[in-house]
């Protein structure tokens, strides 16, 4: 999903724009990392340079969440091994 923008940057620039591959690929990057400021000549690369942040920030978040996950999860098995909690054995309300 965090690709689409770059695909649309490519294609806009390569087919719609008749830039050499090379030069679309960076382009596409610059997107991403190195702020793109040149106005846009066609509808995908406006699109690709708008979604390609939020594409980022969407997989920054998730990435922090399923860390955040991971941690509660390895959290909530050492409290059941230091309390004898099985895993059969229900766990509190406030340990969810």
């Amino acid at each position: 999903m965090n690709l689409v923008p770059f695909v649309m940057g490519v294609t806009g620039f390569t087919v719609l724009d008749g830039q050499p591959v090379v030069d679309s690929l960076f382009l596409s990057m610059e997107m991403y990392f190195l702020n793109y400021s040149d106005s846009p000549p066609n509808i995908l690369i406006e699109i690709a340079r708008w979604t390609a942040p939020l594409m980022t920030a969407s997989g920054v978040l998730m990435s922090i969440s399923k860390i955040r996950g991971r941690i509660l999860q390895l959290l909530r098995d050492r409290c059941r091994r230091r309390l004898g909690v099985g895993e059969s054995e229900e766990i509190p309300a406030s340990w969810k």
